[in-house]
């Protein structure tokens, strides 16, 4: 995505300054305070549609350039530690505006990969267009960089080199290739064998629960969902053997070829039929398995590029059978079912035409026409 920016005429017009953050100014002191023209701009700041407008409009105010030297400097041993995988000019310093959930403006900044800095500052510019509530865009560096910390205060961001969470393996965040939004109120969760739930933030407990209504609430679907999905991002709350409501993760092209090589070999190994946990690549045991109507008919490795992208953006599953009759291998994006949902699950397969449903716990067979 391509902006029209006329941000190189605002620095002539007005010096910024984003100053650290951690927590927001009260919104009636932060109003008064930010009613005269934006000739500082601290980062969590509350403004006015009148300042911005005096300050040289919305455009001046979304931009995605070089990292400043003053954010680079706050950046170090926090964020950002010295390492051979990525560099100060692999990544770009985004400025933006957002609404909260009050209706009030505040001032963001974020540092994510300059391979998707401007379409993600395009993004932000949408979202405030709508209205779209984000609570707080403060660099992980006025928290220290402690994820838990940003997270309990509902923070979004993107870029922190760091691990996934309970593992040694490096983020996503680490290449600034993942945006987090509204953390707080979409957590991360996982499910251990021994029946308990780790959950990130450990405070957000309650928004686990997504049959309840919050504010803040990412939902498959919505505005935010729809911009990243449009934009190669495929969302965590779609995960199956975890969720991770808040996080948005660009795909690269060398990750959809290693997917569909994983997916082509599985299906040479399982001919008589499969269904795939791909960011996994383990079968679930249990469930009902139901193909979406806009990948039927895929057959070959040609088609599977395809079917993966489907299940990357809806709900991470591909499913596979060998056809004996024509030596094809056909794949399905395919949703899976609570096995107590199969109400659902029927009228899931009705609506996407199709001839059946899977119960992978007992091979069983719906037939749904």
């Amino acid at each position: 995505m391509k902006r029209n920016s006329i941000f190189t005429a605002f620095f002539a017009f007005a010096v910024l300054s984003f100053a650290a953050c951690a927590s927001s100014t009260p919104a009636s002191q932060a109003s008064a305070e930010n009613s005269s023209p934006l000739t500082t701009w601290q980062a969590g700041a509350v403004v006015t549609q009148e300042a911005v407008e005096k300050a040289g409009g919305l455009d001046a105010c979304f931009a995605a350039e070089p990292i400043p030297d003053d954010v680079w400097a706050r950046m170090q041993g926090k964020t950002y530690k010295e390492n051979p995988y990525i560099t100060r000019a692999d990544l770009r310093h985004i400025r933006a505006l957002h609404w909260d959930y009050d209706g009030a403006i505040h001032t963001g900044e974020m540092v994510c990969n300059a391979q998707i800095a401007e379409c993600v500052a395009g993004i932000f510019r949408k979202l405030f267009d709508a209205h779209y509530p984000i609570q707080r865009m403060l660099l992980p560096d006025e928290y220290d960089a402690d994820d838990e910390t940003q997270m309990r205060d509902n923070n979004s961001s993107s870029f922190c080199y760091r691990a996934i969470a309970g593992t040694t393996k490096l983020s996503k965040h680490a290449r600034g290739l993942a945006i987090d939004i509204n953390t707080l109120y979409n957590p991360y969760y996982k499910d251990r064998a021994d029946g308990t739930r780790f959950i990130q933030p450990a405070t957000a407990a309650a928004y686990c629960d997504r049959s309840k209504d919050f504010p803040y609430k990412i939902v498959r679907g919505d505005l935010c969902y729809r911009l990243f999905a449009e934009a190669g991002f495929e969302w965590g709350g779609d995960w199956g053997s975890v969720k991770d409501f808040q996080h948005f993760e660009y795909v690269e092209p060398e990750e959809i070829s290693a997917l569909v090589a994983q997916v082509w070999d599985f299906a040479k190994a399982h001919p008589d039929g499969f269904t795939l946990d791909i960011h996994s690549n383990i079968e679930p045991k249990a469930g009902i398995a139901v193909s979406y109507e806009a990948t039927q008919g895929s057959h070959s490795k040609e088609s599977l590029e395809a079917v993966i992208r489907h299940a990357l953006t809806h709900d991470g599953y591909v499913g596979g059978w060998l056809n004996p009759e024509d030596g094809l291998y056909y794949f399905d994006s395919t949703k899976v079912f609570d096995e107590s949902e199969r109400e659902k699950a029927v009228e899931f397969g009705k609506e996407n035409k199709q001839y059946s449903a899977f119960v992978l716990s007992t091979f069983e067979d719906i037939i749904l026409k």
